[in-house]
């Protein structure tokens, strides 16, 4: 992506690569996957500038107090973030995701592409190390699916601490015949999620079919009945 194509984005949809929202004590981060294909562009190198510079705002907000490298920055109440983003994290396949919206069997055993199908490993141990967020929602595999990621520790060991990412199925039956949507509850301490499922287009398709027929019905019923009486009366007077 070239200079002109990136001030084009930022123009027209008034945002960066990676943004930092505060809403009523969460905070979300927003980030564009595209910006998280580590290959260096200057659209990636602005990304990761940002990243880092939203985990020196949490690390101060979050403490110990006193550190001079915080001094400049602006206080504000910690919490652990919540990623927005579209591409899920990186995960092999969707072999371990269930539900009636999630995919096919045939599709679950097909690995997935890194930077094409999710994120490379490196980034996702960028978000997950940098930020700690305690919830990732992404998309784009239009199947749902539900992954804890472990997270590592500054020695590259892994710790007891997970991370929960929702992988939202579409909302679409053109994606997807199970779609669904998720409404969620958030505080800056919890957060609770449910799914949605909507009707299959399959149900709604034979509804509609149904429906159609029996309004007919109702409507050539009584039309059937006085024809009939019509044709009786007609042949008592012959």
């Amino acid at each position: 992506m070239d200079e002109y194509q990136l001030n084009r984005f930022k123009d027209h949809f008034e945002t960066s690569s990676v943004r930092m929202v505060r809403q009523n004590d969460n905070i979300f981060i927003l980030i564009n996957s595209m910006a998280l294909e580590g290959d260096g562009c200057d659209l990636c190198k602005q990304a990761e500038n940002e990243i880092q510079n939203i985990a020196k705002l949490l690390k101060c907000a979050k403490g110990p107090k006193g550190r001079k490298i915080c001094d400049q920055i602006e206080k504000m109440p910690y919490t652990q973030p919540i990623i927005l983003q579209h591409f899920p994290l990186y995960r092999k396949n969707d072999k371990n995701c269930t539900g009636p919206d999630s995919a096919s069997e045939e599709v679950k055993s097909v690995t997935f592409q890194p930077r094409w199908d999710c994120l490379s490993k490196n980034s996702t141990h960028l978000l997950l190390n940098s930020l700690s967020p305690r919830l990732v929602l992404s998309g784009h595999s239009h199947n749902f699916c539900e992954v804890r990621h472990p997270v590592h520790n500054v020695h590259k060991a892994v710790t007891d601490t997970q991370t929960l990412e929702w992988t939202l199925a579409s909302f679409s039956w053109r994606n997807n015949k199970n779609p669904s949507f998720v409404l969620g509850a958030i505080s800056n301490g919890d957060f609770k999620l449910n799914k949605c499922l909507m009707p299959r287009e399959l149900t709604v398709i034979w509804t509609y079919i149904i429906s159609a027929v029996t309004l007919l019905l109702w409507l050539f019923y009584p039309m059937s009945k006085a024809f009939t009486r019509w044709r009786r009366k007609g042949v008592k007077d012959s």
